[in-house]
């Protein structure tokens, strides 16, 4: 593993989003305890507004994969489009058929099953970071 899942010498920006509050919350708290800075939104059309303005630039996207208005693969298309080299997590409750059936994956991103632990989450993120 490339560093430790509790050290707050993290410099990377990542933004979460996901349409439940209680969720996010958590998600953002494990993250936070990790040393990682974290801008939270509900929805895609707030992500975007959200990493327009930020700065430093966001260095990890965190999506729930079903959006309210459009999907977290459409939103990480979108975002890298104007961010080169974003990496991406997707996030669902859904798995197997019922998440392919519902929305087109790319297979190059991981994919976190909720429910998921903090330590599972948290070593998904330090993989997908250089």
């Amino acid at each position: 593993m490339r560093g430790s899942l509790t050290s707050r010498e993290h410099t990377e920006t990542v933004l979460l989003v996901e349409d439940d509050a209680l969720v996010r919350e958590l998600l953002a708290e494990f993250l936070e305890g990790a040393g990682y800075t974290v801008i939270e939104a509900p929805d895609a059309e707030h992500a975007i507004a959200l990493a327009a303005a930020s700065a430093p630039p966001i260095t990890l996207l965190i999506t729930d994969v079903i959006l309210p208005g459009q999907s977290g693969p459409d939103l990480a298309e979108a975002l890298t489009a104007v961010t080169p080299g974003l990496k991406t997590i997707f996030v669902s409750g859904f798995c197997g058929d019922q998440l392919l059936k519902s929305v087109a994956l790319p297979n190059d991103v991981p994919i976190l099953t909720k429910p998921f632990s903090r330590l599972a989450f948290l070593r998904t993120v330090r993989n997908v970071l250089p």
